[in-house]
């Protein structure tokens, strides 16, 4: 939308200029004060709505803009006070909800990491209906923590055959894959993480080669936790996977959440099948990383 130059309204000024000088003043502030703001719906239901905004990928970017949009259906507590937060995701304003414990005097739930508040629901036993008189406005004025993107270029051929990491020619390639390879496996090690740091997005750089024949590439988060019995070896996430029958350049990611712990490492496994003609060269393993 257009513009307009903020002027202090002054009802001293009186007739048109005070009244210019109002829809000047509500126009500039009103992109930023209407931003995600929550409420009730125009009938007001067990649902609050999240006005329209926009949110900046500093690591990519880009400013999206983000249409209005509905939490789920909610139910409230049966047997005491409840306090939920209702929260959009900082990479994609995915809206969600936290819920907190019934108690008589409840408190705020955690927010998820990767969450940005926006309002808290105060509920009632049994309440029928979300109104504007049950929510608070939590919106943050400053969102703290920068986004980064980071490349990992270290990697272990897996279990499966047939990738050949840090390849002898004289190209920089992370590995490559050559044709006819059946669930090829290499690890990627996600160096440089920190303690505190979280995870908000993971994937793949490279390109793939193919004449018609088909290529799939899975790739798997993983993370490796210190205990005293053993380490355990666990599931975060997994990228949609990459299936081409023609020249394609791999730089597909998946928006994940996951903060960073004391005595965690982390690595891409990566699966790959190449048919005749077909071959695979990888340049990195790459992660979005938000510092607290």
């Amino acid at each position: 939308m257009t513009v307009s130059t903020f002027t202090q309204p002054d009802q001293t000024d009186g007739g048109s200029t005070y009244k210019n000088a109002i829809d000047a003043a509500t126009s500039v502030m009103s992109r930023q004060a209407a931003a995600f703001a929550g409420h009730q719906q125009t009938v007001a239901d067990l649902t609050v709505r999240l006005d329209a905004g926009s949110i900046l990928d500093i690591a990519a970017g880009t400013i999206t803009e983000i249409a209005a949009d509905d939490t789920a259906g909610l139910t409230a507590p049966v047997g005491d006070l409840r306090k939920d937060i209702v929260y959009i995701d900082e990479v994609t304003a995915a809206v969600g909800v936290a819920t907190g414990a019934e108690a008589g005097s409840p408190v705020d739930p955690a927010i998820p990491a990767g969450k940005i508040p926006i309002v808290r629901i105060n509920w009632t036993v049994a309440m029928a209906e979300i109104t504007n008189d049950d929510l608070d406005d939590i919106r943050p004025a400053l969102i703290t923590g920068d986004s980064v993107t980071v490349l990992h270029t270290r990697a272990k051929v897996g279990a499966g055959a047939g990738w050949v990491v840090d390849p002898a020619n004289d190209i920089g390639l992370l590995a490559t894959l050559p044709a006819s390879q059946t669930n090829a496996t290499m690890k990627i090690f996600l160096d440089g993480l920190e303690v505190g740091d979280t995870l908000t997005a993971f994937g793949l750089v490279g390109q793939l080669e193919s004449g018609g024949l088909a290529v799939t590439i899975d790739a798997d988060l993983r993370k490796l936790t210190a205990a005293a019995g053993d380490v355990t070896d666990t599931s975060i996430d997994t990228l949609t996977t990459i299936s081409e029958t023609s020249q394609h350049k791999i730089d597909e990611e998946k928006t994940v959440s996951e903060v960073i712990a004391a005595d965690e490492t982390f690595y891409i496994l990566v699966d790959a099948t190449t048919l005749a003609l077909t071959d695979v060269a990888m340049m990195a393993g790459k992660t979005t990383v938000k510092k607290p």
